[in-house]
């Protein structure tokens, strides 16, 4: 049996939902670069957290920015009372970045927080 492994304690979805809720405008390529994993398994990520209604796709010009629904429970039954907004406040997403129920930080779309605009998470 075995020795010490590379396992963490959230998963690949979780690691891709909170890239995405820090930084709406991020790229396939840097979020697979940050989580550690392949762009095609970003995207695969990326396909299941939308068709459950957590991610929204919008296309601003030539990129892709998301929105993160922080009102969807978790979908284990062991987590299932717990929100993702309770799940990123947990993991230190004080602010209302590209969420659903919150504004984005800058209309012009940069990801960097504007202190006026920031709301923590309750």
């Amino acid at each position: 049996m075995g020795g010490v492994g590379q396992w963490t304690f959230l998963s690949n979805h979780t690691h891709v939902l909170l890239c995405l809720a820090r930084s709406p405008g991020l790229t396939i390529r840097v979020i697979a670069q940050s989580v550690g994993i392949t762009e095609r398994s970003v995207q695969k990520i990326i396909v299941d957290l939308e068709a459950t209604g957590v991610l929204v796709r919008e296309r601003v010009g030539r990129n892709n920015r998301y929105k993160v629904d922080l009102t969807k429970p978790l979908r284990h039954p062991l987590e299932s009372h717990c929100t993702l907004l309770q799940l990123m406040a947990a993991l230190g997403v004080n602010e209302q970045v590209g969420t659903l129920n919150g504004e984005d930080n800058q209309a012009d779309g940069s990801d960097e927080p504007d202190q006026d605009k920031m709301s923590s998470m309750e």
